[in-house]
């Protein structure tokens, strides 16, 4: 995706918290929630972002430590 984009949103339900959990582990930080109608009717979403930089850096990071 990084090869493309500079950013990257996730889509997460509230009530999904192994996604939450899973985006965090990847340098995912929490935006904002917003009424969004991704599958159809509009329903509360959590809003996660990370950046080509976190990536990097998460990545760097974890090469090093292993």
């Amino acid at each position: 995706a990084f090869e493309t984009f500079d950013e990257v949103w996730l889509h997460i339900a509230p009530t999904n918290i192994r996604s939450q959990k899973a985006a965090q582990k990847i340098g995912a930080t929490y935006a904002y929630t917003a009424d969004l109608a991704v599958t159809g009717a509009a329903t509360e979403t959590l809003c996660y972002r990370i950046s080509k930089i976190a990536w990097q850096q998460l990545s760097l990071n974890s090469s090093q430590q292993g």
